[in-house]
């Protein structure tokens, strides 16, 4: 259950549907991540078109874009992309109108997915800086999902940023009423302590959080870090 100074969360692909919400809601849980797209150039419609009405039903949301990366889905390496400053604004643009299509207002806060669990650096890197700066300069917040090992990285260049840091690989059932509750690393809003497992009662698998703020996307993420 979530408590006044942390709050229970999931996040999950696709939108589940709303009985799977009301059903995750009344077992507690009160944060929801919020897949803005899968990969670039595409977006997710099944969680834009419900921004307003999780909202308005009480669900803090954390919006995730997943841009340029350094691994697949199989964990292989990819390429840097050649040219990451152009790369970086295109993608950054493309961020922030699926946050306008989803009706975020202004100052809410957008997280880059990093998939990859390794610090970035070099042409990486740069993309990821310009595509933050870029996203700020459109007037939205920007921050990370990443590994609990790029937390100091995130750390050092001012990033609000959420972080996975596994308890265990055992895919359940859990009793949502009896979870985990891991630290959450100095400088970071939450942690990802399990990952696609079943809850008792739950058909679908989910990943499972536990963040220190109420709504993710609000300006107040710099309150929760400070």
């Amino acid at each position: 259950m979530s408590d006044a100074s942390i709050y229970l969360g999931f996040d999950t692909s696709s939108y589940p549907g709303d009985a799977t919400m009301a059903w995750l809601w009344g077992h507690g849980f009160r944060v929801s991540g919020f897949y803005l797209n899968h990969s670039r150039g595409s977006e997710d419609n099944s969680w834009i078109s419900r921004r307003t009405v999780l909202a308005g039903s009480g669900w803090g949301l954390a919006p995730l874009y997943l841009g340029w990366q350094m691994v697949d889905t199989l964990g292989n390496r990819l390429p840097a992309p050649t040219d990451p400053s152009a790369t970086a604004i295109t993608d950054a643009a493309e961020a922030v109108a699926l946050m306008r299509k989803a009706g975020f207002e202004l100052g809410s806060t957008v997280y880059f997915d990093i998939e990859d669990g390794t610090p970035p650096s070099g042409a990486y890197q740069q993309y990821l800086l310009g595509w933050l700066a870029a996203v700020t300069a459109a007037g939205f917040v920007s921050a990370v999902y990443c590994s609990h090992l790029c937390n100091d990285w995130a750390s050092a260049h001012d990033l609000p940023h959420w972080c996975f840091r596994l308890v265990s690989t055992d895919p359940g059932p859990y009793d949502p009423g009896s979870l985990p509750r891991p630290a959450i690393d100095a400088g970071s809003i939450g942690v990802q302590f399990l990952q696609n497992v079943h809850l008792s009662g739950l058909p679908a698998k989910v990943d499972l959080n536990w963040f220190r703020i109420r709504d993710p996307s609000s300006p107040a993420i710099s309150q929760a870090i400070g």
